[in-house]
This record gives structure tokens, sequence and C-alpha cells, in this order.
């Protein structure tokens, strides 16, 4: 026999990360000046009781290049970031703005020398 189960008591059991709308400006921004720049051309978002992932892909072929994590929030309410290339992780922080500093450094070529 089915379970009647109340809508709105399942949504408060299944509570998923995910990213603020003020985190996904900050994310998309970046997100389409590197697309702009053809560096970028893909993107998945996953959400799940643990954790939020903004995965990007050069190429759809390709596994991720860059993923930005967003945990839980713990006890205080903070939640913790994390910026990854491939499986290696690049920055952490408790602040959005300050993983994604990262991507504001790009390197770029002054003069060559002859």
């Amino acid at each position: 026999m089915a379970e009647l189960v109340r809508l709105d008591d399942f949504k408060r059991r299944r509570s998923l990360v995910h990213f603020t709308r003020q985190e996904l400006n900050q994310l998309l921004q970046i997100y389409s000046s590197r697309v702009a720049s053809g560096d970028w051309r893909d993107y998945a978002i996953h959400h799940d009781t643990a954790r939020a992932r903004f995965i990007i892909f050069r190429s759809r072929l390709e596994g991720p290049t860059y993923t930005v994590i967003k945990w839980a929030p713990d006890r205080d309410g903070k939640s913790a970031y994390l910026l990854a290339q491939g499986a290696r992780p690049l920055k952490r922080g408790s602040s959005l703005a300050d993983v994604l500093s990262v991507f504001a450094r790009r390197l770029t070529l002054v003069s060559s020398v002859s």
C-alpha cells in the first residue's frame, strides 16, 4: 500500500546545500568571461545534503577542469569553500570571493626577450 507523505515534511527533512543567488552571480560572472575568451565551454551544478558543486569543463569530452565546492554550514552557520583543479585542491576559504580570487590573477606576457 502507498504511503502518504506531506510535501512540507519531505522538504524539511531533505535540506540540500545550494549556492545563493549572490554566489551564483559571482560564479557565472567569472564563467562567462572565460567562455568569452574561449577558455571554458560548459558547466554543471550538483547539489546534495553535504555539499554543492559548480563544475567547469574546458570541453564536454574532457573531465572537469575546475570544481568549486561549498560545504554544508557548520554549527556556527558558516560554510566552507574549496576550489580544485581536477583532483588537486588549489584554495580553501570561508568566503566564495576569497576562493575565486585565484581567477583574478591571470598571467600575461609583457614582453619577450630576444
